[in-house]
């Protein structure tokens, strides 16, 4: 289905007199992103931590753990809304790609989103207690399909603005940098919701038939929403859009899809996201079991504390690392700093079978923060990568259509997390796994941590091959943005000569 004489092509510039050329490390002053939009657009990154992860976090812990809902359903009412979204999500890239209006393509799809975001993550953490187990799994699956829904309309459009915000290499690479920064601290924000759930504060004091956290979840998902809000419109109101794209012909969704799947360097990027995300959240529902369980031995108030404690520690030292990310890729390159990143990945899972022990529970805090450094190289790199894709397509097609590069990114990126949802719920099902008990048979726990430990460094081994792969490196991309510069020009210079 891909191109495949395109990655000969992309391998031919790296050699070319323009790569040589343009190569040079420096961003031109016209690159760069001014400080008011860097940081209004990854202001973005908190709305899109929340709404990311927000069902991955709390679901089994409020649904399951605090309702008692069988792990099951849990999966299948996760699993249901992301195969919806993700084949709505070609059709909202598209649209943002097609959009004509005097605020731009992409602000006006954010700004609606953005309230979207918030209204529906309030609901999702607000259920109707009388309801029967049934009840409670089909209110979590509608109200997740309007969330993933709303979730789409925000992020695809934010996400195309971010790569549309400059043309540079590497300036690409620090505004994901940024946004990566502003999410962690959406992050750290999401990690203490459940045990401040539990907080006499937001809980009170009073002994009720609905437990506690329940209770508590629904002031604190209020306050998340001004939060999710109030982080997502910044994109709409301060960035700015390069308005002359919007004079380009409008492609049907169809035709768009067709070419985004026939470009090779996006398909070996989406392969490795693909795998990647099959590693690591296949399994980390299984990580509260383990630290309930087996390692805080079914104190869930010392379990959720220590979830807080080791997310924020994670968090923490993913800002760390950024700048020290965000440097090696301009040092080593983006290819080579993703591929040691994934190393260090599956070192760190790998660990977590003698870390996680009872009789040390703060040692569980090292295998995530041991794969921390390794995952910030994924997240900020992949994004910045996809940029260069759109450079590679646009060379190619005349069309800058990053809504549907990034529309098709979240369909495999959804469809994926799709399969696994179910899929892990099986597992812990088929792992022994008793519903609501306060404490799980030791095989049952045995098992869920082999497959904790073993199931990422799989994938992540094939997710680097896979990187290893990926054709474009510095010089062809500056040797592609030499082309795509000098044709502009020259169009412009041919539509001043004929007015």
């Amino acid at each position: 289905m891909a191109d495949t004489t395109l990655t000969t092509e992309i391998e031919s510039l790296a050699q070319s007199p323009k790569a040589a050329q343009a190569s040079p490390h420096a961003t031109r002053p016209e690159d760069k992103i001014p400080f008011v939009q860097k940081i209004s657009w990854s202001a973005g990154g908190i709305t899109d931590q929340f709404m990311a992860n927000g069902i991955g976090t709390l679901a089994q812990l409020i649904y399951n753990i605090g309702l008692g809902v069988p792990v099951v359903w849990i999966g299948w009412a996760t699993t249901i809304p992301r195969i919806f979204d993700a084949f709505i999500d070609p059709f909202i890239g598209n649209s943002t790609d097609n959009a004509r209006t005097r605020w731009g393509r992409r602000r006006p799809f954010i700004f609606v989103g953005a309230f979207l975001c918030a209204f529906f993550f309030a609901a999702v953490w607000m259920p109707p207690t009388k309801l029967s187990m049934m009840g409670l799994a089909v209110f979590f699956t509608l109200a997740s399909m309007l969330y993933y829904f709303a979730y789409a309309i925000f992020i695809i459009p934010q996400n195309a603005l971010g790569i549309e915000l400059t043309p540079d290499y590497h300036e690409r690479t620090r505004i994901q940098a940024w946004k990566l920064f502003m999410g962690s601290i959406g992050a750290i924000a999401l990690g203490w919701m459940y045990p401040l759930a539990q907080n006499a504060f937001f809980c009170g004091s009073e002994h009720t038939s609905v437990p506690k956290e329940i209770v508590g979840m629904r002031p604190l998902a209020i306050i998340a929403a001004f939060v999710i809000l109030g982080s997502g419109l910044l994109s709409a109101l301060f960035c700015k859009e390069k308005m002359e794209v919007q004079s380009q012909p409008k492609i049907k969704v169809a035709g768009a899809i067709w070419l985004t799947l026939k470009n090779g360097p996006f398909l070996i990027l989406t392969a490795v996201i693909f795998n990647l995300l099959i590693g690591l959240f296949i399994v980390m529902p299984f990580t509260n079991y383990i630290s309930i369980y087996y390692v805080c031995k079914g104190d869930k108030a010392f379990g959720g504390q220590m979830g807080a404690l080791t997310n924020t520690i994670y968090n923490i030292l993913g800002m760390v690392a950024i700048p020290v990310v965000t440097w090696l890729a301009t040092r080593w390159g983006k290819r080579k700093t993703m591929i040691v990143g994934q190393l260090s990945v599956i070192v760190g899972s790998v660990s977590s079978l003698w870390l996680f022990t009872p009789a040390h529970p703060y040692w569980q805090i090292i295998p995530p923060v041991a794969m921390c450094p390794g995952l910030t190289c994924v997240w900020i790199l992949c994004s910045s990568m996809l940029a260069e894709v759109c450079d590679v397509d646009e060379l190619k097609s005349g069309l800058r259509r990053e809504g549907m590069f990034g529309a098709v990114f979240a369909l495999v990126f959804k469809a994926g997390l799709a399969a696994v949802g179910v899929l892990s719920a099986y597992m812990l099902k088929w792992s022994g796994l008793v519903d609501g008990a306060l404490m799980q048979p030791p095989r049952t726990l045995f098992i869920l941590r082999y497959e904790f430990a073993l199931i990422p460094a799989f994938f992540l081994a094939i997710s680097t091959l896979l990187t290893w792969c990926f054709p474009i490196t510095e010089k062809s991309a500056r040797a592609v943005r030499a082309q795509l510069d000098a044709r502009k020009q020259a169009t412009g210079t041919s539509a001043a000569q004929a007015s």
